[in-house]
């Protein structure tokens, strides 16, 4: 189990990770509050990926734990998995209009043709596909509540320079992974595609809309760790220092990371705020001993989006942010 507590504004605790686990040799049930179903960076932890923000192509897709059920089984070199989870928030509140609830269907597979670890680090080639069907159910006489929508905004996220786009019943992901580590050096990325159907009724939108992102992440760590890498289910974790601060003349963990990403959402069907984003990122993370974390990013996001189906509106965010992390 694990909790977000927020302390600002009205303080609150959330259920993050929540759920119970049945696990054979080669094969895990799941049940409760999870992701354990979904696609790379999504199933990396947040205390573990690269960055600060993950990509614009997971967070505008909405993945994110839900609750539901899983099943995942594996090889030596290989996962594949399933899962049924509702589309609602663990904490979404339950009304007698809400009618049919929103759920998601996805499956994942991943496999790692190379993979050997050794004294002096890792080598590893990862491939992964993943597709999910999403769909918003029904309200009290068959209307709709909370149609789907898109919006990954600038990263950082402190200023609203791009509406979101939205107004579908459902949707179709399919996405393709990869990554790859040799020793200190490393690289992963991520493509996929949304396809929306338009919900009747409503006006956001003139029809069936498609978005299309990615992203390219390059990292090398001069002290040279590599990353650890899971074969079960196709993820990353924490990287250990190979010499902690101040053992043996150590510094600890040092990784130096770059990233470019983009997404799509110029279909005209998309209407009055289609857009279009662009970034990229420098980074530079410190672990000076195992479960903590200095991590400093700079970020620079082009946003062009259309308002009301008019003028072409360009806007850039410029952002630094640093993250402390102390984990257990």
């Amino acid at each position: 189990m694990k909790l977000d507590f927020n302390l600002s504004g009205s303080p609150s605790v959330r259920a993050d990770d929540f759920y119970l686990e049945y696990a054979g040799q080669d094969w895990s049930f799941i049940a409760g509050n999870n992701n354990a179903v979904s696609p790379m960076e999504d199933r990396d932890s947040s205390l573990n990926i690269p960055f600060n923000e993950r990509s614009f192509l997971i967070s505008a897709a909405g993945f994110a734990k839900r609750p539901g059920i899983a099943f995942i089984t594996n090889g030596g070199n290989w996962s594949l998995g399933g899962s049924l989870v509702s589309n609602d928030a663990l904490d979404t509140a339950d009304t007698a209009a809400n009618g049919t609830e929103a759920y998601w269907v996805e499956g994942r597979f991943t496999w790692a043709p190379i993979f050997s670890q050794t004294p002096d680090g890792m080598t590893l080639l990862h491939l992964g596909f993943n597709a999910r069907y999403r769909d918003m159910g029904d309200g009290a006489g068959n209307t709709f509540l909370n149609p789907l929508s898109y919006s990954a905004g600038g990263l950082s996220n402190k200023q609203s320079l791009n509406a979101a786009v939205g107004g579908f019943e459902n949707d179709t992901y399919l996405g393709v992974e990869a990554a790859f580590q040799w020793n200190a050096f490393g690289a992963e990325a991520e493509y996929g595609r949304l396809a929306s159907s338009d919900l009747a009724g409503n006006a956001a939108q003139l029809g069936d809309a498609d978005a299309t992102g990615y992203y390219v992440d390059l990292f090398w760590s001069p002290t040279g760790e590599s990353r650890k890498y899971t074969a079960s289910d196709g993820s990353f974790g924490a990287v250990t220092p190979l010499r902690t601060l101040g053992s043996d003349g150590g510094i600890g963990h040092i990784m130096l990371s770059a990233r470019y990403e983009a997404l799509d959402q110029s279909d005209t069907n998309f209407g009055a705020n289609r857009n279009e984003l662009t970034a990229y990122t420098l980074g530079a993370t410190w672990v000076p001993i195992a479960h903590v974390k200095f991590q400093l990013n700079y970020s620079s996001t082009d946003v062009d989006y259309t308002v009301n189906n008019a003028a072409h509106v360009d806007n850039t965010i410029n952002a630094a942010t640093l993250r402390t992390q102390f984990d257990w």
